[in-house]
């Protein structure tokens, strides 16, 4: 039997800013504000991959999810929500 292999995730800075911007954005929340956001949350992240060698999607979302819970619930909420109906 052959194993299925996963698929490769790679990991994109655009992407990130988009979804937590398209939230922002339906929340009504200030550009000041989402410019913070997505300043500390890609720090986050970026000082995430700097320390790790091997990182799955998984770890990312998780790592993306503590700090948006940190700093905002609504917002962390909505990007671990996006895709679900709720």
């Amino acid at each position: 039997m052959k194993r299925r292999q996963k698929k490769g995730f790679k990991y994109s800075e655009k992407a990130l800013i988009k979804d937590i911007t398209r939230a922002a954005k339906e929340l009504e929340y200030s550009e000041d504000w989402t410019q913070t956001l997505i300043e500390k949350t890609v720090g986050a992240v970026n000082k995430y991959l700097d320390t790790h060698v091997i990182v799955e999607d998984i770890d990312l979302k998780k790592i993306i999810d503590k700090k948006l819970a940190d700093l905002d619930k609504d917002l962390a909420f909505v990007i671990k929500n996006h895709d679900k109906i709720i």
